[in-house]
């Protein structure tokens, strides 16, 4: 029985050919979830923790956003990775993604 790629599969790959139309070289990382992030990509000299969120719904809940970005940090840093991205299939108002680009970084 063949299962049908679920929505954040989906999302995720997208997010890689994106990526890898930008000249990023990603592939999926071992460690995910709470302990990891999803990709590891490398852009010129430099080594990114990517995080990938697709949320059901179209508006941001900032307590989702921050959680997700907060792990990502954390869990980069512990890889001795020097830049992350956090990548949502939400909408984020202007307001909210300078408060999280201030606070991470």
């Amino acid at each position: 029985m063949i299962r049908p790629t679920r929505t954040w599969q989906l999302f995720e790959q997208l997010v890689v050919k994106i990526l890898e139309e930008n000249d990023f070289i990603a592939i999926k990382n071992d460690v995910r979830g709470d302990n990891g992030f999803d990709l590891l990509a490398r852009y010129k000299n430099e080594d990114w923790a990517i995080e990938v969120k697709f949320y059901r719904t179209a508006r941001a809940q900032y307590s989702l956003i921050d959680a997700a970005a907060s792990r990502l940090a954390i869990n980069g840093a512990s890889a001795q990775v020097q830049k992350g991205m956090l990548v949502v299939s939400c909408i984020i108002p202007s307001e909210l993604r300078v408060i999280i680009q201030d606070k991470f970084n």
